[in-house]
Parts: C-alpha cells; sequence; structure tokens
C-alpha cells in the first residue's frame, strides 16, 4: 500500500526551548526551528514528522507526517459560544484518552497570555489533567473541534474561530500574517464590578476595550491613544472582547496580495474615547502586518 501524508495542526509550545521571563507581550521566547519531530498514531506505531512552519504569536506548529492507514479529517465548529458544554480531550503517555466536562467562558488574558484565548471553565477545581493539556482538542457535545487547548493554568484554549483563520491563511501564503497593532486591551465587561461601575460614573461607557500598554512609536501612539484610553469600536464596529478584536484583525489580512511580504501594512479605522480629556476621536492606524510575536513595552499612564 502506498503511504500518504497528512499535514498536523499542533501547539508550538512542543518545540519552544525558552518561556518568556517576563511576560509574553516582552518577548523573549525561543524556539527550535530545526526541531525532530516524533508523532504517535492511535494504532501505537510512531512516525518521523517534519516541521512545516512555527508561528510564535498564536504558538501553532504545522508538521508534516506519512501515515499507513485511512485519517479521518476533523470537523471544526465556526465559533464556541460563551457557556456552551465543551469536552476537553486528552491522551495520557499510554494514549488512553482523557476527558473532561467543562464550559467555554471568556475572560481577560494574564500577563502570560496572548488576547486570542477563550477559557475552559470546568467545576472540579482539583482536576490533574494539566499534564495532557498540550494541544489537546476542545470539542462541542455533538463532536465538531471548537478549540485547540493551551498550556496554561488558567485553561486556556484557541477557539475555532482563531484556528481556522491561522489554517487558511497558512494555507493562502505559507505563514499566518497578522496586524501588529502596537496595544494590548481588557474588556471592560470582564472587568470586576467595582471596576465596570466606575468606568460607567466617569465615562459613560459599559462595553469596549480599556488600552493597557502602548507601543512608543506606534501608530496608536502617535495618534495620541494612551494607557487607559477605551478603544470603542474597529473597522466600525462595536468591539466588546480581545477574541472579537483577533478575528476581525485576521480578517484584514484576507486580502492581502498572494505575494504578501513583510513590508505589507494595513489600514485599520479605530474608534477612541480619551479618558483624560473626555473626548470621542475616530481614526485610521497604518499598522505593519507580520507573523512574528508582536512585543509591546510597557506604558506609563493609567487612569482607572
Amino acid at each position: 500500500m502506498r503511504s500518504k501524508t497528512c499535514v498536523v495542526l499542533t501547539t508550538a509550545h512542543l518545540i519552544r526551548t525558552k518561556d518568556s521571563p517576563v511576560n509574553v507581550w516582552l518577548g523573549g521566547e525561543e524556539y527550535t526551528s530545526n526541531a525532530d519531530v516524533t508523532v504517535h498514531l492511535l494504532d501505537g506505531t510512531s512516525e518521523k514528522g517534519q516541521l512545516l512552519y512555527y508561528q510564535t504569536h498564536y504558538d501553532l506548529a504545522f508538521v508534516r507526517v506519512k501515515v499507513d492507514q485511512p485519517i479521518q479529517l476533523p470537523s471544526f465548529s465556526e465559533e464556541v459560544t460563551f457557556a456552551e458544554e465543551v469536552l476537553w480531550l486528552g491522551r495520557d503517555n499510554m494514549l488512553d484518552l482523557r476527558i473532561t466536562y467543562g464550559r467555554a467562558a471568556y475572560q481577560n488574558p494574564d500577563i502570560d497570555e496572548r488576547y486570542h484565548y477563550m477559557y475552559f471553565d470546568c467545576a472540579d477545581d482539583d482536576n490533574d489533567d494539566d499534564e495532557y493539556d498540550s494541544g489537546g482538542l476542545v470539542i462541542s457535545l455533538d463532536g465538531k473541534i471548537v478549540g485547540m487547548f493551551n498550556i496554561s493554568s488558567r485553561g486556556s484554549f484557541k477557539p475555532s474561530s482563531i484556528l481556522l483563520s491561522c489554517v487558511n491563511l497558512w494555507k493562502k501564503y505559507g505563514r499566518i500574517p497578522r496586524p501588529q497593532l502596537g496595544m494590548t486591551f481588557e474588556a471592560i465587561k470582564l472587568l470586576e464590578p467595582a471596576h465596570v461601575d466606575k468606568i460607567w460614573r466617569m465615562c459613560h461607557i459599559d462595553d469596549g476595550l480599556v488600552v493597557q500598554e502602548v507601543l512608543k512609536g506606534s501608530p496608536a501612539d502617535k495618534f495620541g491613544i494612551e494607557r487607559g484610553d477605551i478603544v470603542e469600536c474597529f473597522n466600525g464596529e462595536p468591539i466588546s472582547n480581545t477574541v472579537e478584536l483577533e478575528n476581525r484583525l485576521m480578517n484584514t489580512c484576507k486580502g492581502l496580495s498572494d505575494n504578501y511580504n513583510d513590508l505589507i501594512e494595513v489600514h485599520i479605522s479605530v474608534g477612541v474615547f480619551h479618558t483624560l480629556k473626555k473626548q470621542r476621536r475616530i481614526g485610521e492606524l497604518t499598522v505593519s502586518v507580520s507573523d512574528l510575536g508582536e512585543v509591546i513595552a510597557r506604558g506609563t499612564h493609567l487612569l482607572f
């Protein structure tokens, strides 16, 4: 029988040799670009894999592997909704399946996470399956893939909307381009209630993204956006959380030319409320596109 090949999508954490010493937005991670990859198949055999590409911002890797048996292609859900019932799948060292029930949730990411994650809310706080979560799937109750688990004590996972966009962009360009805004955020609706109340009392705003950091010299910095300002819309549409933001950023890359290179820039419209001036502005940011992990230094001003 003639052998065939398939491409495996997994976490690039498996080839990471050094984590960021402080937080992911300050950079410092290191990966092995020529890593020897071994893929363990469900029949108990192993095959040497070929690392085709890895993307450090989304922490994803594409590996080609030879297979001699039929492969069932996965079925993806277009998106996962808040509080949706999901199952987290993992395998132990004997390849035995581990299944944990929970619900999908939104949270504001901490300093060790990018902002394209959703979270697995499990009633069993003593769950000890963390050692099996590296790249494991999150599926809906009807068996469709809704995410890929991230190595995190908080149970973060990349939702299917992000995964599908990454796969489609890689298939088109051979890489995963992403506009680099030069800002980090927290969603107002995911803050503590007292914090939400304070923003409402001071600004009469109850939705949007609070700017946490602004990269000095970036288009956002030159436009006058400061830490503590509130971004209410992107490209004319209201924004409520960072997963929504990430999906919109990736959508802007779908129309890039087929000969895309690292010199490409895209135009993104932002609606901003400046908290110190109590002023709303709409402007266009011309930002660079890259498949490297975005690095953003800490800002200096925070109103709330």
